[in-house]
Protein backbone atom coordinates (compact mmCIF):
# COMPACT_ATOMS: atom_id res chain seq x y z
CA UNK A 1 0.00 0.00 0.00
CA UNK A 2 1.33 3.34 -0.69
CA UNK A 3 2.09 5.26 2.54
CA UNK A 4 1.25 8.63 3.54
CA UNK A 5 2.39 12.04 4.49
CA UNK A 6 0.51 12.55 8.51
CA UNK A 7 -0.10 16.47 8.84
CA UNK A 8 -0.04 17.25 12.73
CA UNK A 9 -2.29 20.85 13.56
CA UNK A 10 -4.02 21.85 16.93
CA UNK A 11 -6.75 23.97 15.22
CA UNK A 12 -8.90 23.72 12.26
CA UNK A 13 -7.58 24.01 8.65
CA UNK A 14 -9.60 27.28 7.31
CA UNK A 15 -8.15 29.07 10.90
CA UNK A 16 -4.02 27.67 9.79
CA UNK A 17 -3.07 29.07 5.82
CA UNK A 18 -0.27 27.25 6.61
CA UNK A 19 -1.36 24.02 6.94
CA UNK A 20 -4.04 24.45 3.78
CA UNK A 21 -0.79 25.23 1.63
CA UNK A 22 0.49 21.92 2.97
CA UNK A 23 -2.27 20.40 1.90
CA UNK A 24 -2.34 21.84 -1.13
CA UNK A 25 1.13 21.42 -2.35
CA UNK A 26 0.97 17.28 -1.56
CA UNK A 27 -2.03 17.51 -3.91
CA UNK A 28 -0.21 18.83 -6.55
CA UNK A 29 3.29 16.49 -6.06
CA UNK A 30 0.30 13.51 -6.04
CA UNK A 31 0.93 12.49 -2.84
CA UNK A 32 -1.64 11.38 -0.40
CA UNK A 33 -1.92 12.87 3.28
CA UNK A 34 -3.75 12.68 6.45
CA UNK A 35 -4.55 15.58 8.09
CA UNK A 36 -4.73 15.76 12.25
CA UNK A 37 -7.70 18.97 13.31
CA UNK A 38 -8.73 20.06 16.48
CA UNK A 39 -12.01 22.11 16.58
CA UNK A 40 -11.38 24.32 19.33
CA UNK A 41 -13.70 26.57 18.11
CA UNK A 42 -17.24 24.58 18.40
CA UNK A 43 -17.13 25.19 14.01
CA UNK A 44 -19.67 23.41 11.92
CA UNK A 45 -17.56 19.87 11.51
CA UNK A 46 -19.87 18.45 8.95
CA UNK A 47 -18.50 18.87 5.62
CA UNK A 48 -14.76 17.97 6.57
CA UNK A 49 -13.47 15.47 3.72
CA UNK A 50 -12.71 11.66 4.55
CA UNK A 51 -8.74 12.35 5.37
CA UNK A 52 -9.13 15.05 8.15
CA UNK A 53 -9.19 12.89 11.64
CA UNK A 54 -10.92 15.19 13.94
CA UNK A 55 -10.90 16.02 17.57
CA UNK A 56 -13.98 17.34 18.33
CA UNK A 57 -13.83 18.95 21.49
CA UNK A 58 -13.77 23.17 21.81
CA UNK A 59 -11.85 24.90 24.30
CA UNK A 60 -11.08 28.24 25.64
CA UNK A 61 -8.23 30.94 24.93
CA UNK A 62 -9.05 31.94 28.27
CA UNK A 63 -7.71 28.91 30.54
CA UNK A 64 -4.52 29.23 32.62
CA UNK A 65 -1.65 27.62 31.11
CA UNK A 66 -2.18 24.43 33.86
CA UNK A 67 -5.26 23.88 32.36
CA UNK A 68 -3.93 24.49 28.60
CA UNK A 69 -1.22 21.88 29.29
CA UNK A 70 -4.31 19.16 30.33
CA UNK A 71 -6.25 19.93 27.36
CA UNK A 72 -3.28 19.65 24.94
CA UNK A 73 -1.85 16.24 26.48
CA UNK A 74 -5.77 14.83 25.89
CA UNK A 75 -5.59 15.93 22.70
CA UNK A 76 -2.55 14.46 21.61
CA UNK A 77 -3.35 11.00 23.66
CA UNK A 78 -7.17 10.78 21.78
CA UNK A 79 -5.07 11.30 18.68
CA UNK A 80 -2.40 8.54 19.05
CA UNK A 81 -5.30 6.21 19.82
CA UNK A 82 -7.10 6.92 16.32
CA UNK A 83 -3.72 6.13 14.25
CA UNK A 84 -2.34 3.73 12.25
CA UNK A 85 1.45 4.74 12.86
CA UNK A 86 2.39 2.41 9.68
CA UNK A 87 0.03 3.98 6.77
CA UNK A 88 2.56 7.06 7.10
CA UNK A 89 5.97 7.39 5.80
CA UNK A 90 6.81 10.68 7.00
CA UNK A 91 4.60 13.82 8.87
CA UNK A 92 4.84 17.63 9.22
CA UNK A 93 3.69 19.22 12.98
CA UNK A 94 2.56 22.39 13.33
CA UNK A 95 3.96 24.92 15.96
CA UNK A 96 5.98 24.03 19.30
CA UNK A 97 3.14 23.09 21.85
CA UNK A 98 1.53 20.39 19.12
CA UNK A 99 5.30 19.15 18.48
CA UNK A 100 5.92 19.19 22.07
CA UNK A 101 2.83 16.97 22.85
CA UNK A 102 3.68 14.64 20.12
CA UNK A 103 7.51 14.45 20.93
CA UNK A 104 7.22 10.62 21.39
CA UNK A 105 5.32 9.85 17.93
CA UNK A 106 7.80 11.90 16.73
CA UNK A 107 11.03 10.35 18.26
CA UNK A 108 9.57 6.73 18.36
CA UNK A 109 8.49 6.64 14.72
CA UNK A 110 9.08 9.57 12.90
CA UNK A 111 12.86 10.40 13.61
CA UNK A 112 14.93 12.69 10.44
CA UNK A 113 11.52 11.85 9.02
CA UNK A 114 9.56 15.05 9.83
CA UNK A 115 9.38 18.58 9.41
CA UNK A 116 8.88 20.93 12.47
CA UNK A 117 7.26 23.85 11.32
CA UNK A 118 7.01 26.41 14.20
CA UNK A 119 4.95 29.69 13.54
CA UNK A 120 4.79 31.34 16.91
CA UNK A 121 6.89 31.85 19.97
CA UNK A 122 5.77 29.33 22.82
CA UNK A 123 5.69 29.78 26.59
CA UNK A 124 7.36 26.22 26.47
CA UNK A 125 10.66 28.25 25.51
CA UNK A 126 10.92 29.68 28.96
CA UNK A 127 11.65 26.56 30.58
CA UNK A 128 14.79 24.63 31.07
CA UNK A 129 13.42 21.25 30.54
CA UNK A 130 10.77 21.71 27.45
CA UNK A 131 13.80 24.28 25.74
CA UNK A 132 15.57 21.01 25.76
CA UNK A 133 12.57 19.20 24.15
CA UNK A 134 12.50 21.05 21.94
CA UNK A 135 15.94 21.49 20.98
CA UNK A 136 15.85 17.72 20.58
CA UNK A 137 12.98 18.19 18.32
CA UNK A 138 14.25 20.52 16.26
CA UNK A 139 17.85 17.47 16.08
CA UNK A 140 15.55 14.86 14.82
CA UNK A 141 13.59 16.72 12.36
CA UNK A 142 14.26 16.09 8.69
CA UNK A 143 14.24 19.74 8.64
CA UNK A 144 12.79 22.38 11.08
CA UNK A 145 10.96 25.49 9.08
CA UNK A 146 10.05 28.59 10.44
CA UNK A 147 7.90 31.81 9.51
CA UNK A 148 10.52 33.92 10.28
CA UNK A 149 14.16 34.58 10.51
CA UNK A 150 13.72 36.55 13.63
CA UNK A 151 12.66 33.16 15.40
CA UNK A 152 16.35 32.37 15.28
CA UNK A 153 16.93 34.81 18.01
CA UNK A 154 15.04 32.90 20.78
CA UNK A 155 14.82 28.84 18.66
CA UNK A 156 17.18 26.32 20.64
CA UNK A 157 19.82 25.06 19.26
CA UNK A 158 22.04 28.46 17.68
CA UNK A 159 22.18 26.81 13.72
CA UNK A 160 21.89 28.64 10.60
CA UNK A 161 20.08 25.73 8.31
CA UNK A 162 16.52 26.72 9.22
CA UNK A 163 14.38 26.82 6.21
CA UNK A 164 12.21 29.58 5.74
CA UNK A 165 8.41 29.25 4.57
CA UNK A 166 6.74 32.87 4.64
CA UNK A 167 3.11 33.25 6.50
CA UNK A 168 1.31 33.43 3.08
CA UNK A 169 -0.27 30.76 0.75
CA UNK A 170 2.12 30.45 -1.98
CA UNK A 171 -0.94 30.47 -4.57
CA UNK A 172 -1.85 33.39 -2.99
CA UNK A 173 1.00 34.78 -3.82
CA UNK A 174 1.34 33.80 -7.20
CA UNK A 175 -2.14 34.62 -7.89
CA UNK A 176 -2.28 37.84 -6.14
CA UNK A 177 1.63 39.42 -7.95
CA UNK A 178 0.02 40.98 -10.44
CA UNK A 179 -3.12 42.64 -9.01
CA UNK A 180 -3.91 46.49 -9.77
CA UNK A 181 -3.76 49.06 -7.44
CA UNK A 182 -5.86 51.90 -6.42
CA UNK A 183 -4.53 55.52 -5.48
CA UNK A 184 -5.06 56.37 -1.57
CA UNK A 185 -8.31 58.12 -0.89
CA UNK A 186 -8.03 61.77 -0.86
CA UNK A 187 -11.28 61.67 1.38
CA UNK A 188 -11.56 59.08 4.30
CA UNK A 189 -8.24 57.05 4.42
CA UNK A 190 -9.85 53.03 5.94
CA UNK A 191 -7.56 51.60 8.16
CA UNK A 192 -7.84 47.55 7.90
CA UNK A 193 -7.04 45.54 10.88
CA UNK A 194 -7.74 41.62 10.44
CA UNK A 195 -7.25 38.16 11.44
CA UNK A 196 -7.11 36.88 14.83
CA UNK A 197 -7.58 40.16 17.05
CA UNK A 198 -5.21 40.14 19.75
CA UNK A 199 -2.44 42.56 21.18
CA UNK A 200 -5.31 44.74 22.57
CA UNK A 201 -3.26 47.55 24.37
CA UNK A 202 -1.81 48.06 20.85
CA UNK A 203 -4.79 48.62 18.90
CA UNK A 204 -6.18 50.80 21.50
CA UNK A 205 -3.58 52.93 21.15
CA UNK A 206 -4.46 53.11 17.05
CA UNK A 207 -7.78 53.92 18.64
CA UNK A 208 -6.72 56.63 20.12
CA UNK A 209 -4.77 58.13 17.80
CA UNK A 210 -7.60 57.92 15.15
CA UNK A 211 -10.77 57.32 16.85
CA UNK A 212 -14.02 59.77 16.20
CA UNK A 213 -11.85 61.84 13.49
CA UNK A 214 -13.41 62.16 10.67
CA UNK A 215 -10.39 62.01 8.20
CA UNK A 216 -9.95 58.40 9.01
CA UNK A 217 -11.89 55.10 9.80
CA UNK A 218 -11.25 52.00 11.52
CA UNK A 219 -11.81 48.71 10.45
CA UNK A 220 -11.61 45.41 12.54
CA UNK A 221 -11.90 42.09 10.83
CA UNK A 222 -12.29 38.76 12.55
CA UNK A 223 -12.44 37.33 15.77
CA UNK A 224 -10.12 36.72 18.95
CA UNK A 225 -8.73 37.46 22.44
CA UNK A 226 -8.97 41.24 21.65
CA UNK A 227 -12.30 41.95 19.48
CA UNK A 228 -14.72 42.36 22.64
CA UNK A 229 -11.85 43.98 24.79
CA UNK A 230 -11.70 46.45 21.53
CA UNK A 231 -15.30 46.77 21.37
CA UNK A 232 -16.13 47.46 24.78
CA UNK A 233 -13.26 50.44 24.53
CA UNK A 234 -14.87 52.50 21.86
CA UNK A 235 -18.04 52.13 23.40
CA UNK A 236 -16.86 53.75 26.40
CA UNK A 237 -15.17 55.97 24.91
CA UNK A 238 -17.60 57.10 22.18
CA UNK A 239 -15.37 55.92 19.08
CA UNK A 240 -17.66 56.94 16.26
CA UNK A 241 -15.71 56.04 13.39
CA UNK A 242 -14.59 52.27 14.21
CA UNK A 243 -16.81 49.54 13.09
CA UNK A 244 -16.26 45.43 13.73
CA UNK A 245 -16.89 42.48 11.62
CA UNK A 246 -16.48 39.46 13.23
CA UNK A 247 -15.28 35.99 11.88
CA UNK A 248 -14.97 36.24 8.09
CA UNK A 249 -14.95 33.22 5.30
CA UNK A 250 -11.33 33.06 3.81
CA UNK A 251 -12.55 33.46 0.28
CA UNK A 252 -13.54 37.18 1.47
CA UNK A 253 -10.48 37.94 2.94
CA UNK A 254 -8.68 39.94 0.10
CA UNK A 255 -11.95 42.29 -0.94
CA UNK A 256 -11.32 43.42 2.91
CA UNK A 257 -7.65 44.52 1.50
CA UNK A 258 -9.20 45.93 -1.51
CA UNK A 259 -11.41 47.88 -0.03
CA UNK A 260 -8.78 49.35 2.50
CA UNK A 261 -5.90 52.15 2.42
CA UNK A 262 -4.03 51.35 5.09
CA UNK A 263 -3.19 48.23 6.92
CA UNK A 264 -2.34 48.10 10.72
CA UNK A 265 0.37 45.97 11.84
CA UNK A 266 0.55 47.54 14.99
CA UNK A 267 1.73 44.95 18.01
CA UNK A 268 2.64 44.64 21.64
CA UNK A 269 6.04 44.83 23.04
CA UNK A 270 6.62 41.52 23.51
CA UNK A 271 8.64 38.33 22.80
CA UNK A 272 4.98 36.97 20.73
CA UNK A 273 4.91 39.62 19.05
CA UNK A 274 8.37 40.77 18.37
CA UNK A 275 10.28 38.39 16.08
CA UNK A 276 7.07 36.99 13.73
CA UNK A 277 5.96 37.80 10.54
CA UNK A 278 2.42 38.82 10.05
CA UNK A 279 0.36 37.73 6.83
CA UNK A 280 -1.12 41.20 6.79
CA UNK A 281 2.39 42.19 6.07
CA UNK A 282 2.46 39.78 2.23
CA UNK A 283 -1.26 40.35 2.25
CA UNK A 284 -1.10 44.26 2.24
CA UNK A 285 2.03 44.19 0.02
CA UNK A 286 0.13 41.86 -2.56
CA UNK A 287 -2.86 44.12 -2.34
CA UNK A 288 -0.77 47.37 -2.80
CA UNK A 289 -1.52 48.97 0.82
CA UNK A 290 0.82 50.27 3.15
CA UNK A 291 1.62 49.26 6.44
CA UNK A 292 1.64 51.31 9.70
CA UNK A 293 3.29 49.37 13.04
CA UNK A 294 5.03 50.25 16.11
CA UNK A 295 8.96 50.34 16.00
CA UNK A 296 11.12 47.30 17.76
CA UNK A 297 10.21 44.10 16.21
CA UNK A 298 11.51 41.90 13.39
CA UNK A 299 8.41 42.95 11.02
CA UNK A 300 9.01 46.63 11.57
CA UNK A 301 12.84 46.24 10.61
CA UNK A 302 11.35 44.06 7.43
CA UNK A 303 8.75 47.17 6.48
CA UNK A 304 11.43 49.70 6.70
CA UNK A 305 14.16 48.28 5.01
CA UNK A 306 12.15 47.09 2.14
CA UNK A 307 10.08 50.58 2.77
CA UNK A 308 6.26 49.25 2.24
CA UNK A 309 5.39 50.92 5.24
CA UNK A 310 5.97 53.38 8.16
CA UNK A 311 7.19 52.43 11.64
CA UNK A 312 6.17 54.73 14.38
CA UNK A 313 8.53 55.45 17.84
CA UNK A 314 5.71 53.86 20.58
CA UNK A 315 6.10 57.61 22.22
CA UNK A 316 5.32 59.36 18.99
CA UNK A 317 2.44 60.91 17.97
CA UNK A 318 0.72 58.62 15.33
CA UNK A 319 -2.19 60.27 14.11
CA UNK A 320 0.73 62.95 13.22
CA UNK A 321 3.81 60.37 11.47
CA UNK A 322 0.79 58.57 8.98
CA UNK A 323 -0.79 62.37 7.76
CA UNK A 324 2.96 63.05 7.17
CA UNK A 325 3.89 59.64 5.59
CA UNK A 326 0.56 60.68 3.41
CA UNK A 327 1.61 63.22 2.56
CA UNK A 328 4.75 62.58 1.04
CA UNK A 329 3.64 58.81 -0.55
CA UNK A 330 5.27 58.18 -3.66
CA UNK A 331 3.35 55.43 -5.26
CA UNK A 332 6.19 54.75 -8.10
CA UNK A 333 8.62 54.43 -5.33
CA UNK A 334 6.42 52.22 -3.39
CA UNK A 335 5.88 49.75 -5.81
CA UNK A 336 9.18 48.90 -6.56
CA UNK A 337 9.97 48.75 -2.77
CA UNK A 338 6.66 45.85 -2.48
CA UNK A 339 8.35 44.50 -6.10
CA UNK A 340 11.35 43.63 -3.79
CA UNK A 341 9.65 42.42 -0.76
CA UNK A 342 7.88 40.09 -2.95
CA UNK A 343 10.77 38.63 -4.96
CA UNK A 344 12.21 37.69 -1.81
CA UNK A 345 9.58 35.57 -0.61
CA UNK A 346 9.29 34.22 -3.59
CA UNK A 347 12.86 33.32 -3.46
CA UNK A 348 13.16 31.60 -0.51
CA UNK A 349 10.18 29.65 -0.99
CA UNK A 350 12.04 27.66 -3.28
CA UNK A 351 14.01 25.86 -0.63
CA UNK A 352 11.05 25.21 1.06
CA UNK A 353 9.64 23.66 -1.78
CA UNK A 354 12.69 21.50 -2.09
CA UNK A 355 12.47 20.34 1.35
CA UNK A 356 8.80 19.45 0.94
CA UNK A 357 9.67 17.38 -2.02
CA UNK A 358 12.55 15.23 -0.54
CA UNK A 359 10.04 14.62 2.18
CA UNK A 360 7.63 13.10 0.14
CA UNK A 361 10.06 10.73 -1.52
CA UNK A 362 11.13 8.84 1.79
CA UNK A 363 9.73 5.35 1.11
CA UNK A 364 7.63 7.15 -1.62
Amino acid sequence: MRKKILIISASMVHRTPHVQMYMNMLEKMGVLYDVVVWNRKGDVVADLPKNCILYNKPTDDLYPFWKKIIENWRFSRSIKNKLDIYEYSAAIVVDIATAVFFSLLLFNHFAKRYIFDIRDYSPFCKYAITRKLISKLITCSFQTVISSAGFKSWLPPKRDDFVISHNIDYDTLVSLDQSSFSPLSDKIIKILTIGNLRDPDAHKEVIRAFGSNVFFQLCFVGDGLAAPILMDFCSQHQVSNAKFIGHYEKKDEIGFYKNADIVNCCMEDNMLSNYLMSNRIYLAALTHKPIICFRGSYQSKIIEDYGIGLAINRNEDMLACTKQYLLTFDRDKYEKNRVMFLDLVKEEYKNFFNTLTKLSQINS
